[in-house]
C-alpha cells in the first residue's frame, strides 16, 4: 500500500505525513537577523509585529494552507486549530483591515527571492545556501 500512496503523492509527502519532522524558520541569507523566539514569529505571522527587534520590517510568508507543512507550523507556532486560525483572520480583518500572509508552495524559494520575507520549511526541504534558518521547531514540540 505505500508504494501505491508513494506512486501518487511522492515520497517526501508520504514521509511528512508519517513522521513529525522538525521545522527551519528561515530568511533570505543576506537578513541581518540571526535569531527569532517562538513568540516573536507568532506575532509576526498573526500581524501583531511588521518589524524585527532590529528595524527591519518583516514580511511573513506562510506555506499552502492544508499543507502538512503549515498544519504543524500552525499547531507548533501559532498553538491554533485551522478552524481558529480562520477565525482570527476574519476578525482582524473586520477590525483591523489586515489580511493573512501570503501563502506559497514553494517557501524557500519565495524567501530566496524576497530579502525582508521570513518562512519556514521540513528540515529535509532546506537547502544550504538558499536562506539561513533562525529557529528550529523540533517536531515535538
Amino acid at each position: 500500500m505505500a508504494w501505491l500512496l508513494a506512486l501518487f503523492f511522492g515520497q517526501s509527502d508520504i514521509a511528512q505525513a508519517q513522521a513529525p519532522q522538525d521545522i527551519l524558520v528561515i530568511v533570505n541569507s543576506s537578513s541581518p537577523v540571526a535569531d527569532a523566539s517562538v513568540a516573536e514569529l507568532r506575532n509576526i505571522f498573526l500581524k501583531k509585529k511588521s518589524f524585527w527587534r532590529g528595524g527591519e520590517a518583516v514580511v511573513p510568508i506562510h506555506a499552502r494552507p492544508g499543507s502538512p507543512l503549515r498544519d504543524a507550523f500552525r499547531q507548533r507556532v501559532l498553538a491554533m486549530t485551522a478552524t481558529e486560525e480562520k477565525e482570527y483572520w476574519k476578525n482582524v480583518k473586520i477590525k483591523k483591515g489586515l489580511t493573512e500572509p501570503t501563502a506559497i508552495g514553494n517557501t524557500l524559494k519565495a524567501v530566496y527571492k524576497l530579502r525582508s520575507s521570513v518562512s519556514y520549511v521540513f528540515r529535509a526541504d532546506f537547502k544550504t545556501g538558499v536562506a539561513k534558518p533562525i529557529l528550529v521547531i523540533p517536531a515535538d514540540r
